[in-house]
């Protein structure tokens, strides 16, 4: 019975989908006619991206079936990748599973490591429609299930969605991503969406609530856990109450003892403005405090400005899809920067080729001097199917350096319906892609060369796209900033050979030029990398 009921779900969510996006092109091309009646083409059009590039790789689930929405979420740090896919098979149900991937160091390829899902699966609970990694400690990973049917008044309610999250820690001997522990709330009730958000850094975990009704109805909240190495586990430390009504907890963003939520409910400045929160723990209770409200410098009634978060050091990066750029609901994101008193609005992002409806903003992401910004309806090739712009920071503003897009699509990708960077790579979800004929099962898309290996004042990806690099190997980076071609080749003898060998068995059991796997040790491993790649250097 739960089968049937999540096929039709799914089905219909589909139509439904691909509704939204005809409706979508067509109120986006009257509204771009209206806007350019009423300003009778005084406007000039934007100038295009600095760049337009094509990912290195797309990530697809090694068991894709219909409507899996498998690009929900995305995750990315180093050579590690999570991907949600909240309505994938598990067991009978259809209630969610997420993709971890690695990266191989030799052949800079993604491949799937496991599918990882609740030990209690349910039908659609919307398992991995939230997912972090701990950067303080990467075998540890967070996964929301908002709509799993736990509290204590759920009784045999299956559209309780009281909600919960998952902790699972990646165990080295075996290989395999275990589940460590179940989160819920202590005061769960029916429709609170515990988990719609998650974040984890260090031994503190905060989970959204984003229906919550403390202190009002949906006002949303946000829980904090912490991690007792003594028990080994995971216990609820406090629950941060929303300032103000407007689904707080629909994003999050920690860091140290910062932690920043999105509100994209707020009604400060009219239904739907959105809002944003900075919380600071005090070190000596341990107590998240409010430090400031953000808002933007021009709101407005429907921006959703909050609906995503990203926080880096001292700047916070918030999305406002619903926004106007220069155009009618284009959507923006605000980068704030912190001066060690108070945040302040510091530049309102929007893209230089923005049009009407585009929901610039509909996922943000920050690391460093990027930023990563998805506009889920921009069209390309006149198709809606969504694009990934990012922006750079040059110590003094932030520019638009690069557009990414997928480079096959079949017009209704929904591409930018997360995405992610850590600096080094982007990672672009697109959850409604058709895959092995499977509509929405859905695909990512990994970008590398975020920095500038050459030092010529352009990111390698833009290099890579205009031409002016190659890159062979498609690690994401210019071949003149790749390593040795052949790295495996220890004696420079041009092939890899018994001279080589010998050098590797020297260096053996010890951190030496010999371990081409990364893992610290010249071992086995290493060994049968060196065979694999015997004979004369490419």
């Amino acid at each position: 019975m739960f089968i049937i009921l999540k096929q039709n779900r799914k089905r219909a969510g589909a139509s439904q989908w691909h509704g939204r996006l005809a409706r979508a092109s067509s109120m986006k091309s009257l509204a771009a006619l209206c806007i350019l009646v009423i300003l009778f083409s005084g406007f000039s059009s934007h100038a295009s991206a600095q760049c337009l590039a094509n990912e290195i790789q797309k990530l697809t689930a090694s068991d894709p079936s219909l409507g899996d929405h498998f690009g929900t979420s995305v995750i990315i740090l180093g050579d590690m990748a999570i991907v949600g896919a909240n309505r994938a098979n598990v067991e009978q149900y259809l209630g969610g599973a997420a993709y971890v991937f690695r990266k191989e160091p030799i052949t800079n390829q993604w491949i799937q490591e496991q599918k990882v899902f609740a030990a209690d699966p349910g039908p659609q609970d919307e398992f991995a429609l939230s997912v972090a990694i701990n950067p303080i400690d990467p075998n540890l990973i967070i996964i929301g299930a908002w709509a799993d049917d736990d509290a204590d008044d759920c009784g045999n309610d299956s559209a309780c969605e009281s909600g919960s999250a998952y902790i699972f820690r990646f165990d080295p001997d075996l290989g395999l991503w275990i589940q460590e522990q179940k989160l819920t709330a202590s005061d769960a009730e029916p429709q609170d969406r515990f988990g719609w958000a998650v974040s984890i850094w260090g031994d503190v975990a905060i989970i959204g609530a984003r229906f919550d009704d403390d202190p009002s109805q949906n006002s949303g909240t946000a829980y904090v856990f912490r991690y007792d190495e003594n028990t080994g586990t995971w216990n609820e430390q406090q629950k941060i109450l929303s300032p103000d009504p407007g689904t707080f907890g629909t994003s999050i963003s920690l860091e140290g003892d910062v932690v920043l939520i999105g509100a994209s409910a707020d009604q400060e400045f009219g239904i739907g403005s959105g809002a944003a929160y900075i919380f600071r723990m005090d070190p000596d209770t341990q107590i998240w405090q409010l430090e400031q409200k953000l808002l933007p410098d021009d709101p407005v009634q429907g921006a959703g400005f909050g609906r995503s978060v990203s926080l880096d050091g001292n700047t916070a990066l918030i999305a406002a899809p619903g926004a106007d750029g220069v155009w009618f609901l284009e959507g923006a994101a605000y980068a704030f920067t912190y001066n060690g008193r108070q945040w302040t609005q510091q530049q309102k992002l929007f893209a230089s080729d923005g049009e009407p409806l585009d929901l610039f903003g509909r996922a943000v992401s920050l690391a460093g001097n990027t930023a990563v910004i998805a506009a889920i309806f921009d069209e390309v090739n006149e198709q809606t199917v969504g694009s990934t712009y990012i922006f750079t920071f040059d110590s003094q503003q932030w520019n638009e350096t690069a557009k990414l897009y997928a480079s096959q699509f079949d017009g209704a990708e929904a591409f930018g319906t997360h995405a992610a960077t850590d600096g080094e790579n982007v990672i672009v979800g697109a959850n409604f892609a058709v895959i092995d004929g499977n509509n929405e099962a859905g695909a990512a898309f990994i970008f590398g060369g975020l920095g500038d290996c050459n030092n010529n004042g352009i990111i390698d990806i833009c290099d890579i796209a205009d031409g002016n690099a190659a890159d062979k190997n498609s690690n994401g980076l210019p071949d003149e900033c790749d390593d040795l071609p052949c790295p495996w080749d220890l004696d420079n003898s041009g092939s890899v050979g018994v001279g080589d060998l010998l050098m590797m068995f020297a260096q053996w059991g010890t951190p030496g030029i010999a371990d081409f796997n990364g893992d610290g040790i010249v071992n086995t491993s290493d060994l049968l990398i060196l065979l694999a790649n015997w004979g004369p250097c490419p």
